[in-house]
């Protein structure tokens, strides 16, 4: 499956190929940052956990 770029230097849409047939811009580069995987946001449940602890151990250790 071809994903479509727009070309970033004169704005064709529509382009299947490593170049613009427009302007002839490579976008090799855009298509490969197009095709990783999304990035997680946010933070898991466990690493939640994990900094709130961390953060009243050291009130604790800092009342000692």
């Amino acid at each position: 499956m071809s994903q479509f770029l727009t070309c970033p230097v004169c704005g064709r849409t529509q382009i299947d190929t490593p170049r613009c047939p427009n302007c002839e811009a490579d976008l090799t580069a855009l298509r490969i940052l197009a095709n990783l995987p999304p990035v997680k946001s946010g933070l898991d449940y466990r690493s939640l956990v994990l900094a709130i602890v961390a953060v009243i151990l050291g009130f604790i250790a800092a009342k000692i």
